[in-house]
């Protein structure tokens, strides 16, 4: 493996996905959202699955297919959460289901912790913490079986429909080409077009409480907080987080601040908090945009995000910290 084979597998991830994107929303017309849910866990089993086998060529394809489970999941889960939801209860739904989703997250850190510290040898002190071939097989096994624990869940997820849906007024068709023609004009779309740089660029119980008080607040106000919130993370990285970290293992004095894991933890809640935010707006924008093709919508807004993701990755092994935060925050 090259010394930033990690920056190309993110960046070949994110261009399957975006690829992905625009054929995600035409297969929703024929399946059900959850199967494409269970379609893409099985999609993140195969990826986590390959590192069972430590090839670079191997680990490119097996990017491949973790770009096509995360266009099945992001997409498909949207559309999911339109079948349950009105406009009066889609932020809330929303919320509350990405707070459900993110126990995921908190189960594969407990994976990862435990792992870690039941192979951590003890009496040794290093500044950098390297993984052997049998605990890189270890971790993605266990995570591996997480992601079919859950392809299982999708299967079993009801087929509820509620009445006067967000889904329901989606217009569908029987034609393929006609599909593929409609979610390609959706990608230029005018009003899909004026949400671009908030696409490109890219607290659970506070949203829905903020929710039920304040007007629209999914809308304009929660994407102001995001964008405040991203603002501040950018402003604590570039401080304390040496300038090219981003490329190369180093001991170079940062900014401002001398990093700690109580700054490091700082700025992961910070990125927590920004996530619930911005896939909260993204959804509920998406979703009242254009409510006739609000599938296509979610893949539009995917595409774009992986379109910037993928070109930022290509550029990773290249570019400074202080770059990364200048090209986001001009995203902002």
């Amino acid at each position: 493996m090259g010394a930033h084979d990690g920056y190309v597998g993110l960046a070949v991830s994110n261009v399957f996905f975006m690829c992905s994107t625009i054929t995600i929303p035409v297969l929703m017309n024929y399946v059900r959202c959850k199967w494409i849910l269970a379609m893409g866990a099985a999609c993140f089993g195969i990826y986590f699955l390959s590192f069972q086998l430590l090839d670079r060529y191997l680990y490119f394809c097996a990017c491949a297919v973790l770009g096509m489970a995360f266009s099945a999941f992001n997409v498909a889960f949207s559309g999911y959460l339109t079948e349950f939801s009105t406009r009066q209860t889609l932020d809330r739904n929303q919320t509350l289901s990405w707070a459900f989703t993110c126990c995921s997250v908190m189960g594969a850190g407990a994976v990862n912790m435990a792992i870690t510290w039941s192979t951590l040898k003890q009496g040794t002190e290093s500044k950098y913490r390297t993984y052997s071939d049998e605990e890189i097989r270890l971790l993605f096994g266990a995570f591996a079986l997480l992601s079919f624990i859950g392809m299982i869940m999708f299967m079993l997820l009801p087929n509820r429909d509620v009445e006067n849906s967000i889904a329901s007024s989606s217009v569908k068709s029987s034609n393929i080409g006609e599909q593929l023609i409609s979610m390609l004009t959706t990608l230029i779309d005018t009003r899909v077009l004026i949400l671009v740089p908030y696409y490109l660029y890219m607290v659970s119980i506070i949203t829905m409480q903020l929710c039920k008080r304040v007007a629209n607040f999914s809308l304009k106000p929660l994407m102001i907080i995001n964008a405040v919130i991203h603002l501040m993370i950018y402003a604590l990285v570039v401080s304390v987080i040496p300038e090219w970290s981003t490329v190369r293992p180093n001991d170079e004095p940062s900014l401002l601040i001398q990093p700690s894991i109580f700054l490091i933890l700082i700025i992961a809640f910070l990125c927590g908090l920004a996530e619930v935010a911005n896939s909260t707006t993204r959804t509920v924008i998406s979703s009242l945009l254009i409510p006739e093709r609000s599938h296509k919508v979610f893949g539009a807004s995917r595409f774009y995000h992986a379109l910037a993701a993928s070109a930022l990755f290509f550029l990773s092994p290249s570019i400074p910290i202080y770059t990364y935060a200048a090209v986001l925050t001009l995203f902002l």
